[in-house]
């Protein structure tokens, strides 16, 4: 338990007295010609939060490999104790009917619902999960290409079609991690002998060599907005265009070169998962998501997002979602003195951190005062002072050192 995870509830309070700072130092500036003052607009943004599912109470239950969105909205996730369905809008998990360890999952063009266990292929029908009897092998990884289901273990590979799985084989080592089409009715796949194209309109190709990729370790592949293929595994990310490496990604870079999955979100952002969390590229800059603040474990296993442009991540201790919401500054102070209120101010008006018993559960909650607590609360009696200046709220005023007669007085002692 990290002395971060005891005092997170702090970062509320820096937060909040930040937020209201920038929400009423705006509204007193001029941008007129005249002496008369105009008022800045509130505009709203879109803000990030995140929250947390935990799939049962074993570790096993919560040690999710694989995630997907099928066509109604509805999560399915592959564990190391099974398969299991979240429906939107309700707060618990579905376990499916079948038991035993799960590798991977996929939904095809039709809205069916594909997974890899290690006793074989199982697909949805009418909102339960059966085992493809065809098929009485590990799967590790599922992939549609078309109206085929691709679907590859150590012990072979299978194609499924129309309801009858042939055997296939494919060049390649039998260590597959994960699979996707090429565009060409052929597949990229991602082993721990390197990246290998397996395919039967063209030559059969891979990268492997030390100059071609970081490294040989491949995890995952993906494509990018602009038609480059993106590659991760351990050592980092390399993206190859047309055939061609056009740049590689590696600890300069990245917050690990443990790379666990690479997926394009629906903006067209490239998010890169590793085992210190979730990495995104716009382009031109990344941005790191990662801790309790944004996830549940900063194991990242894979990453699918919904029609909203929810990103669900899978990992070692569960589900993490990152949700995008308009908001204005004013709405954003509210949620901070929310917090604030119910765990950092105590009579006779100070501010101080909390200790929390258990780390990242705020509902453990106790009081915690040190020598900071004069900072926290004279930045807290600023905020407010700038809020009464600009709004005349009442309420500010109270809070003001004018209002806190019972404060000034404590002080003066």
């Amino acid at each position: 338990m990290t002395q971060i995870g005891r005092y997170i509830s702090l970062s509320s309070v820096v937060n909040w007295f930040s937020t209201l700072l920038i929400v009423v130092l705006p509204l007193s500036s001029t941008t007129s010609t005249t002496d008369a003052a105009v008022p800045v607009s509130d505009t709203p943004f879109v803000q990030e939060f995140h929250e947390r599912y935990e799939l049962g109470i074993s570790d096993s239950a919560n040690d999710v490999r694989a995630v997907v969105v099928d066509s109604e909205g509805s999560i399915w996730v592959a564990t190391r104790a099974g398969i299991y369905r979240l429906n939107q809008g309700q707060n618990h998990w579905i376990a499916m009917e079948e038991s035993g360890p799960a590798f991977d999952i996929t939904v095809d063009d039709s809205g069916t619902v594909w997974a890899g266990g290690w006793n074989g292929l199982y697909q949805s029908l009418g909102g339960r999960l059966k085992r493809f009897e065809e098929i009485d092998s590990p799967i590790a990884s599922v992939c549609s290409v078309g109206t085929k289901i691709v679907c590859l273990g150590p012990r072979g590979h299978w194609v499924v079609q129309n309801g009858k799985a042939v055997a296939e084989d494919i060049a390649s080592t039998r260590s597959i991690r994960a699979a996707i089409p090429d565009g060409k009715n052929g597949l990229w796949l991602a082993t721990q002998m390197g990246l290998y194209r397996h395919t039967t309109e063209v030559e059969f190709n891979g990268y492997w060599k030390r100059d071609q990729l970081l490294s040989f370790d491949v995890r995952d592949v993906a494509y990018a907005q602009d038609g480059s293929l993106w590659v991760g595994g351990l050592g980092g990310v390399t993206v190859f265009k047309d055939s061609k490496l056009v740049e590689k990604f590696d600890g300069k870079t990245l917050a690990s070169i443990d790379v666990r999955c690479v997926q394009q979100g629906p903006n067209g952002q490239m998010w890169v998962g590793t085992s210190l969390g979730v990495m995104r590229f716009d382009g031109n800059a990344w941005s790191l998501r990662q801790s309790k603040r944004w996830l549940v474990s900063n194991d990242v296993r894979d990453i699918a997002f919904d029609k909203e442009g929810t990103a669900w991540i899978a990992t070692k201790a569960g589900i993490s979602d990152i949700k995008n919401k308009p908001i204005n500054l004013a709405e954003k102070a509210k949620h901070y003195d929310r917090i604030c209120q119910a765990r950092h101010v105590r009579a006779p008006g100070l501010v101080e951190k909390c200790f929390l018993k258990t780390a990242g559960d705020v509902t453990t909650w106790e009081p915690y005062d040190d020598d900071n607590d004069g900072q926290y609360t004279s930045l807290y009696l600023a905020m407010e002072s700038f809020r009464y200046a600009v709004t005349k709220n009442p309420k500010a005023k109270k809070k003001t050192p004018s209002g806190h007669s019972r404060l000034c007085d404590y002080c003066k002692r």
